[in-house]
């Protein structure tokens, strides 16, 4: 086949047969991606597989499609799901591996999405390839599959601690509160601010004032310093967080970006009149967009890390592996899906998740915090001796109030700790 030329032939999956036409030089994974690209809307199968959930085989004796309207197309698919004619052939090889001249009317290749026990037991599989350990700690039980309650969190605690507000904390989670509340150090731009006399501050008591900040006008400001001005105009709250350093080689200021003064700024300028007409609103979806907005998305995107990665509504880079205490040996592999997530882009491991209340029951929330317990196993397993994993997860209820988990595995053992802080933003 010559590179120029286009590909024409026909592929199977699941009961239908589709006719394709690509470049002659792409790989096998790109058949499938031509068929969601064409075929997603009538397909349900199309709309929720990956290359990763399939299996891809060529056909050893490539089966015709006369042209013939007499010929019940049905019998002719279930000619080419004739598995002692398959060969298994990668999603990476190129198209020549299906033959060295492809006709229009024969079917090449079977594409066969995996049934969910199949699926599940081949996410085992490699899990455990890469490491057995890794897995166990993948492990999650709960009394009833696709729900979460607050039982099933206390159990997977495997005898950890539960505290919430006002419990006196363990040792390791004033450690990690501590870590959290230092404050964050700043470099004081070269271009000195002007005096807070000079415009009317904002008083950080007052928390609804809608006045404005209005710096000298005859003094021309850098966005770095009025960044600054802005943010300090709410003095004690500013002070409590930030802390002005000069910076050195062997000790660098926190704040990179003098973007995290606006969003500190944004947080208390804006979100608290939003706060007053979303409280009584019943789309968790604007709360939520709200919420990620003011608080979540600012600190991520403000300084752009190496290190770290900023998502919405997307899926994990693993699954976890949910069992019931009925049924402790059947597995089912779940994937789980966070509101707002920040990873770790070394080992692709979440190490804060947000969620933002959609169900009345809020069984969201029971979810995250099992989620979390898998996340803080799965993270201390990839930390150096002597350092501690911990994960953030935040939820957002109805009324406004979000409440943060810290969640972390101090010992060798599996026992897990996990504490509450609820913070009152509305």
């Amino acid at each position: 086949m010559a590179e120029s030329t286009a590909a024409k032939f026909y592929a199977v999956l699941g009961s239908e047969h589709y006719f394709i036409s690509i470049s002659a030089n792409s790989k096998i994974v790109e058949i499938l991606e031509y068929l969601q690209l064409r075929h997603h809307e009538t397909d349900p199968i199309l709309k929720r597989i990956s290359y990763k959930q399939c299996k891809f085989y060529k056909l050893k004796n490539p089966v015709l499609i006369p042209d013939d309207d007499s010929i019940d197309i049905a019998d002719i698919v279930q000619q080419c799901l004739d598995e002692h004619n398959w060969t298994e052939v990668s999603p990476d090889r190129y198209l020549k591996v299906l033959g060295s001249d492809l006709r229009d009317d024969h079917v090449y290749l079977v594409i066969k999405p995996l049934r969910p026990e199949e699926e599940t037991d081949k996410a085992i599989e490699n899990v455990i390839q890469k490491d057995e350990e890794l897995f166990r700690h993948l492990q999650v039980t709960v009394t009833k599959l696709q729900s979460w309650t607050a039982r099933d969190v206390q159990y997977n605690l495997y005898g950890g601690t539960w505290l919430i507000d006002g419990q006196q904390p363990l040792d390791s989670i004033v450690d990690i509160e501590n870590r959290l509340g230092r404050a964050r150090t700043y470099a004081v731009p070269n271009d000195t601010p002007p005096s807070h006399a000079d415009s009317p501050r904002i008083s950080s008591r007052s928390m609804r004032s809608t006045a404005s900040i209005a710096p000298n006008r005859f003094i021309a400001l850098s966005d770095a310093t009025r960044d600054l001005e802005n943010a300090s105009s709410y003095q004690v709250l500013f002070d409590n967080i930030f802390l002005p350093a000069v910076p050195t080689e062997d000790h660098p200021v926190d704040v990179k970006d003098t973007r995290e003064f606006a969003a500190f700024f944004s947080v208390l300028r804006s979100h608290h009149q939003d706060c007053t007409l979303l409280v009584n609103d019943s789309s968790s979806s604007q709360k939520a967009s709200n919420f990620t907005v003011h608080f979540i998305s600012p600190p991520f995107f403000s300084h752009r890390s190496e290190h770290f990665t900023y998502k919405e509504q997307t899926p994990w880079e693993f699954p976890i592996f949910l069992n019931t205490r009925d049924n402790p040996n059947a597995w089912c592999k779940f994937s789980p899906v966070s509101d707002c997530m920040v990873s770790s882009i070394s080992f692709l491991c979440p190490f804060m998740i947000c969620e933002v209340l959609s169900q009345k029951s809020e069984s969201d929330r029971f979810s995250m915090l099992i989620q979390g317990i898998a996340l803080a196993r799965v993270g201390q397993c990839f930390m150096s001796s002597g350092e501690k994993f911990f994960v953030v997860a935040i939820y957002l209820r109805g009324n406004l109030i979000a409440e943060r988990y810290i969640i972390t595995q101090p010992g060798a053992d599996r026992k897990v700790l996990l504490c509450v802080f609820a913070a009152f933003f509305s």
